[in-house]
């Protein structure tokens, strides 16, 4: 697997944010004072086009406070839009609004912006909404609209084989007590997991996961902003896929059984039989490579199809006859199917796959 750093852009923008609300918030003054509405509150409904939306206004310098009903831990999103040039908002447990350590939320909106911060549990949290100091009107027009979304933090529960799961993710980047999910796979022997995380959202942000042990130790990891699929070639146990993101997602794996054959040096090589298919594995961390022979008695054209299951950089091949003399060398095998055709005299030919750092399974067949 290819090792990747995660991206600096998240935090980098969630740094500034911060810093942006305690200058427009006057920090250590009093530019702004707190007006609390009780009623109305705003009620976290179960989906967007479900949620009730409500109308505030804010008046000068004041910070507008107002509860917000949680019916149950996860992940609460607040739409907001207002008509000036700019309204900040914090989501927060505390009604006092400069408590920072408090924030579950923060952004900035103008035609619109959304908050999605993780509420531990049920009950009662705080919208706090202003101007920014110097970008104040005498009143600004507010519509928020508060909803929950199914998120899964922690352990999230066993995966079943080819069954997807629809959830959210909620990052711990500002503290907020979101986190990572723990997806559980149970690998009934060796073989191949295929691994897929799609979003089911319009959110930009990345999808990290990874792929851990029994311990939650990480084999392999993975980063990419549209989707992700993996392939990991795994013994029999108990695996986890870690996910941490803020995307919405969906989540599944399946398995295809495969031997963990030792055929792993020249004198070892598995001999091809002619129509038949042979499958073989690298579990992650492999570094052996896997040997094949095919006898011919004439000359003729020997034809192999090879596929593989694994990442994108793929595995390597390479065919030589009995001598050592090399008939095709440093050959890429990256994710799918590929072919070789040639002819060749009778005698006694090689075929070495090596894993390159990649892991998953991969198919020999002498057509």
């Amino acid at each position: 697997m290819k090792m990747m750093k995660r991206p600096k852009k998240m935090a980098l923008k969630l740094a500034g944010i911060m810093m942006l609300l305690m200058l427009c918030m006057g920090m250590g003054n009093t530019a702004h004072a707190q007006t609390s509405i009780v009623p109305p509150m705003l009620k976290a409904g179960g989906s967007t086009s479900g949620a009730k939306s409500y109308q505030f206004e804010i008046k000068g310098k004041e910070i507008l406070t107002v509860p917000v009903t949680v019916s149950k831990a996860g992940k609460v999103c607040l739409e907001a839009s207002g008509n000036t040039e700019k309204v900040a908002i914090i989501f927060s447990t505390n009604a006092a609004p400069a408590t920072q350590k408090d924030w579950l939320g923060i952004s900035t909106t103008a035609t619109g912006g959304k908050i999605g911060a993780y509420a531990g549990k049920k009950g009662t949290f705080y919208m706090h909404a202003f101007m920014p100091e110097g970008e104040e009107g005498s009143k600004t027009a507010l519509k928020i609209k508060a909803y929950e979304i199914p998120v899964s933090v922690g352990n999230a529960g066993t995966l079943s084989k080819g069954k997807w799961v629809s959830t959210s993710g909620i990052s711990d980047d500002l503290n907020e007590g979101g986190g990572p999910a723990f997806f559980k796979i149970k690998a009934p022997s060796s073989g191949c997991v295929k691994l897929e995380i799609k979003k089911t959202g319009k959110n930009e942000e990345y999808i990290e996961a990874a792929f851990t042990n029994s311990k939650k130790k990480k084999l392999a990891d993975e980063i990419e902003q549209k989707g992700i699929t993996a392939y990991y070639g795994v013994k029999k146990g108990t695996y986890y896929v870690k996910v941490d993101t803020d995307a919405a997602y969906k989540i599944r794996y399946t398995f295809e059984t495969a031997a963990d054959k030792k055929n792993t040096t020249k004198k070892k090589a598995v001999s091809l039989k002619q129509k038949k298919t042979v499958k073989g594995l690298f579990v992650i961390n492999e570094k052996k490579s896997r040997w094949y022979k095919v006898k011919l008695k004439k000359t003729q054209t020997l034809k192999l199809t090879l596929n593989a299951s694994t990442d994108k950089y793929g595995f390597w091949y390479q065919i030589t006859d009995s001598k050592g003399k090399k008939i095709v060398s440093n050959q890429e095998l990256p994710r799918g199917k590929k072919q070789f055709k040639k002819k060749l005299k009778a005698g006694t030919y090689y075929l070495e796959i090596a894993p390159t750092g990649a892991t998953g399974s991969y198919s020999v067949k002498w057509n």
